[in-house]
């Protein structure tokens, strides 16, 4: 389940980077996404947390595009 959980926060975050003008950023082996006004999202951790049942992945892009 680790490997589509990973996948999936990967996918969201590709989308995130194209649609939102944020970058992909690395630090200490983990992928985050960097937004242009420097916030750090971890879209593989999100995907987690959205599984367990917590957060959410559409709120995520909500708030990595600033809407």
């Amino acid at each position: 389940m680790d490997r589509v959980l990973r996948g999936l926060g990967t996918y969201v975050g590709e989308v995130i980077v194209r649609e939102t003008g944020c970058e992909w950023w690395t630090g200490d082996g983990d992928h985050w996404v960097r937004t242009p006004d420097g916030r750090l999202w971890n879209p593989n951790e999100e995907s987690h947390h959205r599984f367990a049942g917590h957060r959410s992945l559409r709120l995520l892009c909500r708030d990595a595009n600033g809407s």
